[in-house]
């Protein structure tokens, strides 16, 4: 029998899985086991007691806690997580109240198209784009333009990762669709999250970059360091450097090289090695 003792328990783990993670953020990788214990023992209890509504929270925050490890197949986890919590809002709750939920799915999806290779992650960025569709599709016939902007980013950062993988002549068709994407939703991004918005900013950048616009990428790029300057979240400032130092490349300038040794000195000095490799492999 499920006791309020129980319940209390499971509130308490949950609140310190958010704790870990929101530490991450901070100060590194090492708080990512205490999170993911966290959630999961939330998870257990929660699914002992029959699930249902009170697992939401849970699945969000270790789905997003799973995708941080930059492990395929933890990101394979993530998403089936992030499918059964829009799953469980959507059979109890509306379909409007499940289109905030969605986000989780759609971000489950862009970072396991990060971390597969091959025709793996390319079918990761293609299920990821129709979840996307599906997103602004429910959106406009609910006349709910809230989970708007947060699909278009995504999108748009899948067909960037499409054109990479495939380097087809479909590539620059693509590119230029992620472009108008990554626009609408910057128009359409509320100016009150500094953080996604900084993400935006970020992927847009390099977006840019890659198609040689320097001047914006830069441009860009520099709006999401100036945002997150004194926010202290130092992983999401490494992401703006990562961002300044590719479009740094891109513009020619003689410091992309310091700047892409620097951004990559910041993800290890949180011990993200996968981050790290990544801006390492801009040069």
């Amino acid at each position: 029998m499920h006791s309020a003792e129980d319940e209390r328990a499971a509130s308490d783990r949950l609140a310190a899985g958010w704790r870990h993670l929101a530490a991450f953020f901070r100060e590194g990788v090492r708080h990512l086991p205490a999170a993911i214990e966290a959630f999961r023992d939330a998870e257990r209890a929660q699914r002992g007691a029959g699930g249902g509504d009170a697992l939401v929270d849970t699945l969000v925050g270790l789905s997003l806690a799973l995708r941080l490890l930059r492990d395929p197949d933890e990101s394979r986890r993530a998403v089936v997580l992030s499918q059964e919590l829009v799953n469980i809002v959507r059979r109890g709750r509306s379909d409007k109240d499940v289109l905030p939920y969605r986000g989780a799915l759609e971000g489950a999806y862009r970072d396991l198209a990060d971390v597969e290779r091959a025709e793996a992650a390319v079918a990761a960025a293609e299920a990821g784009i129709a979840a996307c569709d599906r997103t602004l599709g429910l959106a406009r016939r609910l006349r709910e333009a809230g989970a708007v902007p947060h699909a278009q980013a995504v999108k748009a950062a899948l067909l960037v990762r499409l054109a990479v993988l495939r380097g087809s002549a479909d590539a620059g068709r693509r590119v230029r669709e992620a472009e108008r994407l990554f626009a609408a939703a910057l128009e359409g991004w509320p100016e009150r999250d500094v953080d996604g918005r900084a993400v935006l900013w970020c992927d847009f950048a390099e977006a840019l970059a890659a198609g040689r616009d320097a001047w914006r990428a830069g441009r860009f790029a520099g709006d999401a360091v100036d945002a997150l300057r004194h926010t202290g979240n130092r992983y999401l400032q490494a992401r703006a450097a990562r961002a300044e130092a590719h479009a740094a490349l891109a513009a020619g300038r003689p410091d992309a090289l310091d700047l892409i040794m620097a951004a990559a000195a910041s993800f290890r000095a949180l011990g993200c090695e996968w981050e790290a490799r990544q801006v390492e492999g801009l040069v």
